[in-house]
């Protein structure tokens, strides 16, 4: 789908959110079943533009002096910058190009210590991310990029394979990775999740090296063995479950980061615990997290 493919969507959607006054989830999973020509990629992008639009309602209506579907989500897209004006028809939305405004949207460490920082353009359509590595005696270096939404980083117990959530195509790439100097293989789909709603969020990796991805949006988070099976799925009490880590004395914790859907004033107050960070014994230890080196 082409981007304004997808504004016009994600404008369609939140038309029937406020005309039935139903939850995003719902909404966003009939669209998929009625739109089966939709990919993942697609479903993953559309969702985003969903979800921060109904984040950013009560700015966007002021910015754009309305409170339309459609005034909601440009009004989005001008406030995050991520299109260079605002637009009086779908044909201009279409026309006009993204700033590059890149956003971190995970910061994790490896084994040696070296930084990595996946960064994307929030309510853009393109494929804008990039993965980046600061080393302490090289700098900063570009690792991977033309990637859609990257929201989340994680390494194998043993330190060998990166885990990497590619929200925008609601994948979690696998890499072989090298110790030694930060390089990595060609990536392979370790799980898609495309047939989900919502967007991925971070990852993290626990002591028996058995891979946690949250899914705002779908209200859980998953847990998968290494080869790609999924072991358990977590039923959250919060619609959009956001990151976590595992603490406690013992690292039996897992702590997990919420937010807040705006969206509907009743279904704020049926989710009194989103925005909060939630804990909850995983039934499993985690391991200590890597320390940066640096200079």
């Amino acid at each position: 789908m082409t981007p304004g493919a997808r504004l016009a969507a994600a404008i369609e959607i939140l038309t029937d959110i406020g005309a039935r006054r139903r939850p995003a989830p719902d909404t966003l999973k009939d669209w998929g079943l009625s739109h089966r020509f939709a990919g993942s990629g697609d479903r993953a992008g559309i969702a985003g533009l969903v979800y921060d639009a109904l984040r950013r309602r009560a700015s966007s209506a002021y910015l754009m002096g309305e409170d339309t579907p459609r005034a909601t989500l440009l009004g989005m897209l001008d406030a995050g910058n991520s299109i260079t004006f605002l637009p009086r028809s779908m044909a201009q939305a279409n026309a006009r190009t993204t700033r590059a405004t890149l956003r971190v949207t995970d910061l994790q460490c490896d084994a040696r210590g070296r930084v990595w920082a996946t960064a994307a353009n929030p309510g853009s359509a393109a494929a804008d991310g990039k993965l980046f590595m600061f080393d302490a005696g090289r700098g900063r270096a570009t690792v991977a990029s033309r990637l859609l939404t990257p929201s989340g980083l994680a390494w194998s117990v043993d330190g060998t394979t990166l885990y990497l959530a590619e929200s925008g195509r609601a994948v979690v790439h696998v890499y072989d990775f090298d110790l030694d100097n930060g390089g990595l293989g060609q990536p392979h789909t370790f799980a898609d999740l495309g047939a989900m709603p919502g967007d991925l969020g971070g990852l993290t990796v626990d002591g028996d090296d058995h891979l946690w991805v949250a899914l705002p949006g779908a209200s859980c988070l998953v847990r998968y063995v290494p080869t790609g099976r999924v072991d358990r799925v977590v039923r959250m009490l919060v619609t959009l479950p956001t990151a976590y880590a595992f603490g406690g004395d013992h690292g039996e914790r897992m702590f997990v980061t919420t937010a807040r859907d705006g969206s509907v004033a009743g279904e704020r107050r049926a989710e009194a615990l989103a925005g909060r960070t939630l804990v909850f014994d995983a039934g499993v230890a985690g391991r200590p997290p890597h320390r940066a080196r640096m200079p």
